[in-house]
């Protein structure tokens, strides 16, 4: 009975020992590591998405360019200029549409999409026509030449700029990726050695605990020989009969 009452204790020690903080540690290890595997394809899918942008910004800016060139600067548009940049204008317009709305937690980009898209509604509500194009400080203009082509200016200056602060953001981001990436390794690292290392101290803790254990049932046989022996020797002193003539026969 006390044997197995040890062995029950033996046995619960040992999963103590195997359910205390490596678990804890490793998991949550793992779950740091978890989030960062989560992050770094989010991360590299925005900062897709940024070159996509960065692109598509010198685009806008190289077709706002060719546009205002159409305009000879005779103070005039012809009706092939008007023509050739209302279309022009309507492609930009689509091209600013096409930008890709994104956004990554913890980066401010400026809102530079949404505010670039204003620019096409913009260029939307305005069209040139063969006529006269007012000087910049004329009050009201006379038609749209000279709201549009202002406008065409701004947009090629505003996407130029924009396309330069993109070229921070990828940059900016491709760091953050290689520090995740980083983060990864070191959290797979210490998941490797915390394992190994708490592994081979628990081995040597429950080896420990078996010693004890052993050492304890090996004192209980030992008490339970020396008490049977005794208690076998005891026995046979009561049941012996004294030689015959003992003056002992007097007492039995």
């Amino acid at each position: 009975m006390f044997q197995t009452r040890l062995l029950k204790n033996l046995n619960k020690e040992i999963l103590a020992v195997n359910e205390a903080s490596l678990v804890r540690k490793v998991a949550t290890l793992q779950k740091e590591r978890g989030k960062l595997l989560k992050a770094i394809p989010e991360l590299s899918n925005y900062q897709f998405n940024l070159r996509t942008n960065m692109g598509r910004f010198l685009e806008i800016q190289s077709d706002s360019q060719t546009a205002l060139n159409i305009d000879d600067d005779n103070g005039n548009l012809s009706t092939n200029e008007a023509t050739a940049i209302n279309t022009a204008k309507e492609a930009i317009a689509e091209k600013i549409r096409a930008l890709v709305d994104i956004k990554y937690p913890g980066i401010e980009d400026g809102a530079l999409v949404s505010r670039m898209r204003l620019d096409a509604n913009r260029l939307d509500d305005l069209t040139a026509i063969a006529g006269g194009v007012d000087d910049v400080d004329t009050t009201p203009y006379s038609n749209d030449n000279r709201p549009l082509i202002s406008l065409l200016s701004e947009i090629e200056g505003r996407s130029l700029n924009f396309s330069s602060s993109t070229h921070t953001l990828v940059y900016s981001t491709n760091d953050m990726i290689i520090n995740m990436q980083k983060a990864v390794y070191s959290k797979q690292a210490d998941l490797s050695s915390l394992t190994n290392n708490e592994i081979a101290r628990k081995t040597q803790e429950i080896e420990q605990l078996k010693l004890r254990y052993s050492n304890m049932l090996q004192a209980l046989s030992i008490s339970f020989e020396v008490s049977s022996s005794m208690a076998d020797n005891l026995a046979k002193g009561i049941q012996s009969q004294p030689d015959g003539g003992s003056i002992l026969n007097l007492f039995v």
